[in-house]
């Protein structure tokens, strides 16, 4: 006869079987669905890259032939492609000061567009006028010391830089630095490679009004600069015109946008500095882009795929030169 003891060992067995059977039960049915949603996953971003290059095509198609006007947009524009509804921006990247602009060996900024050779090197009275800057909304007089014979890109961005609070050592040490890296006729690539040489905090201040393009000239296009980028601005003009003017001045643009640089000239204060200094920017300031971003993205529930292009518009046409896929720049 079984004794109660065989019947226990029994049962064990029988528990431990069900035990090893339910726990492969689960195991397998939760690879099961990694595996779906890592499949479902690869499917849609394999489909949105596809649909988002064909959306790229018609609104680069629809760009270059004119049936839109190449003009930056301030808000998302969406492309309904069946049922599909792709969303998308079109933004000038000549929104920011160049960094690439500080490295030209030569700089063009006179009413004339005459090209005058300089040294990369800062002047001892542009260190000087560093050395002495005011405290951000003071009297910029020290800044006014500086020669007219120095690169105009680097005046702007002393002043770039009084606007978002930097201090004196940290302006000479960072032109000082820049001057080195003039030498060795190095581009920068990103912005963000000046991020080790200054502090957090004047960085997270700087970097909404700086970028690297892929030239040496300093260009902004003031019909797609927005009133958050009006320090920019007042930085061009030599602080001519304080931010809020420089704010101001950008609220009463026509909605499509300046024309004509007459329309500009009539809004221009009767000032003999400030018409020296918009004498210099003028070559700097433009109505229109070279440089675009396409930024094109198409979500699905939790999901979310996006392509970002940049174009250069040559010969009235947008020409690609780089693409990101995914979600980072």
């Amino acid at each position: 006869m079984i004794n109660s003891r065989q019947r226990g060992m029994a049962l064990l067995i029988v528990l431990l079987t069900i035990a090893t059977l339910s726990s492969l039960v689960a195991f397998n049915q939760q690879r099961w669905l990694q595996t779906f949603q890592r499949n479902r996953t690869s499917q849609f971003l394999l489909q949105a890259k596809w649909q988002l290059l064909g959306a790229e095509a018609i609104i680069l198609s629809r760009l270059s032939s004119g049936k839109e006007a190449v003009f930056p947009l301030r808000h998302s524009r969406y492309l309904q492609l069946d049922e599909l509804r792709i969303a998308y921006t079109f933004s000038s990247r000549e929104v920011c000061f160049n960094l690439n602009a500080l490295l030209a060996p030569h700089n063009k900024y006179d009413n004339k567009q005459s090209t005058v050779p300089i040294s990369p090197t800062p002047s001892a009275a542009m260190l000087h006028a560093a050395a002495t800057l005011p405290r951000p909304g003071s009297d910029t007089a020290a800044l006014s010391t500086t020669r007219p014979e120095d690169p105009y890109p680097q005046r702007v961005f002393m002043h770039l830089l009084h606007l978002a609070g930097a201090s004196a050592d940290q302006t000479i040490d960072l032109l000082a630095t820049l001057t080195t890296r003039n030498r060795s006729h190095a581009r920068f690539v990103d912005a963000s490679e000046i991020r080790p040489l200054i502090d957090y905090d004047l960085w997270q201040r700087l970097a909404p009004f700086i970028c690297a393009l892929p030239d040496n000239q300093l260009r902004i296009n003031l019909n797609a600069l927005t009133a958050a980028q009006s320090p920019l601005l007042s930085a061009l003009l030599l602080e001519t015109l304080s931010p809020s003017q420089a704010g101001a001045l950008l609220h009463s643009r026509p909605a499509e946008g300046w024309k004509h640089a007459d329309q500009l000239d009539a809004l221009w204060p009767a000032d003999d500095t400030f018409r020296a200094a918009v004498n210099q920017a003028r070559s700097s300031l433009a109505l229109d882009g070279i440089y675009y971003t396409l930024r094109l993205w198409l979500e699905e529930e939790d999901r979310r795929f996006q392509i970002s292009s940049q174009l250069l518009l040559n010969k009235q046409r947008l020409q690609i030169t780089e693409r990101h896929y995914g979600l980072s720049e």
